[in-house]
């Protein structure tokens, strides 16, 4: 992960990609990433009226790209906390994959997207809720396994099945 796929653009005299990628191919919590776009018009970079970094489906933005200080070099960083507010980090296997959606457009309004992905990983086995937990049961960890079972029934789904997969090994 960490290297962009999957050029889309929607007509000639678009925008297009000469890179994009990431500083890191995984975060964890309290991490960010920086995401760089490096992107020319056939029009010349003055036409590139700018970009936006979105989930992959295109359904929530994390922001804008700001110029770099060089033409047609564009970066947005983004924190975990950042990522879990546009879609709740949940999992329960060491770590997940996401991926992002890097859209640029020109003055005419002609569209080019890129996808490129980041591995988000915790420790301890997962995530509830955007934080690391640790999802590692043993005699020494029961009573703190009930205590966070008991604190995220609430939370989503996955963090919902583990916490009733932890309260039924810790109330026998």
């Amino acid at each position: 992960m960490g290297t962009g796929s999957e050029t889309t653009s929607s007509a000639e005299g678009a925008p297009f990609f000469i890179s994009f990628s990431t500083n890191v191919g995984q975060i964890t919590e309290g991490e960010s990433v920086v995401f760089t776009a490096i992107v020319s018009d056939p029009d010349g970079f003055d036409d590139i009226a700018g970009g936006t970094l979105f989930t992959q489906d295109g359904a929530f933005s994390y922001g804008p790209f700001v110029s770099a200080g060089q033409e047609g070099t564009y970066s947005i960083t983004v924190s975990w906390a950042e990522v879990d507010q546009v879609a709740s980090i949940e999992f329960e296997d060491f770590d997940l994959d996401r991926v992002f959606r890097a859209e640029f457009f020109d003055k005419e309004g002609h569209k080019v997207a890129k996808d490129t992905g980041i591995t988000l990983h915790c420790d301890g086995g997962g995530a509830c809720g955007g934080s690391c937990k640790d999802f590692q049961i043993d005699g020494a960890t029961v009573a703190h396994a009930a205590m966070f079972a008991r604190e995220v029934v609430a939370v989503g789904s996955v963090c919902q099945s583990l916490a009733s997969a932890l309260l039924s090994r810790t109330d026998s």
